[in-house]
């Protein structure tokens, strides 16, 4: 399988989810994405820390240690918008995989 680059808001949604579970690190939340995509998808700590930062700073995510995070009410609810959007996703995108077969410019114009 190609490596995958990071999708916009799966970084997020894994941080979140993570969170909710346990409280996490940063390799934690690296090797979870890593893992969850069969390899295909590995993010880097330049991607991974500022990531953090930003949850810390929107109040989705507060320091349990000084390296361990854990999910806050609010990033409860994010988390639950973030998965709702990623459906969104995965539904539109089958349904454009499943068409690509069956359309024929010539014939819709």
């Amino acid at each position: 399988m190609a490596k995958a680059k990071n999708p916009k808001g799966l970084l997020e949604a894994c941080a979140l989810y993570l969170s909710s579970k346990y409280p996490f690190t940063g390799k934690d939340l690296m090797d979870f994405a890593t893992k969850i995509t069969g390899g295909s998808w590995k993010p880097s700590p330049g991607s991974v820390y500022p990531l953090i930062e930003r949850l810390k700073m929107r109040g989705l995510i507060y320091s349990v240690s000084s390296e361990r995070y854990i999910i806050t009410d609010s990033g409860r609810q994010e988390l639950n918008n973030l998965v709702l959007q990623l459906k969104n996703i995965k539904q539109m995108i089958e349904t454009v995989l499943n068409n690509l077969n069956n359309f024929d410019p010539k014939v819709e114009s």
